[in-house]
């Protein structure tokens, strides 16, 4: 059961590795608005485990059929 009080942060280069992706990649995503970071200096930024969550969950979603015209 998740502790909505509490959100774990989550470095970077882990959040890389849940996704199988690059730390370049991952920045383009977080530059593109696609997945929300947490600032917490100059050059320190986190992930919080349910805007991870929020983000995986958009994109496994079923995708919607084309509405007829």
């Amino acid at each position: 059961m998740r502790n909505d009080t509490t959100d774990n942060l989550l470095e970077l280069e882990e959040v890389a590795e849940r996704l199988k992706i690059s730390r370049w990649v991952l920045n383009r995503l977080i530059r593109a608005g696609e997945l929300e970071v947490v600032v917490l200096g100059p050059r320190l930024r986190r992930v919080r485990a349910s805007a991870l969550e929020t983000y995986l969950a958009k994109k496994t979603a079923a995708p919607t059929a084309p509405e007829a015209a």
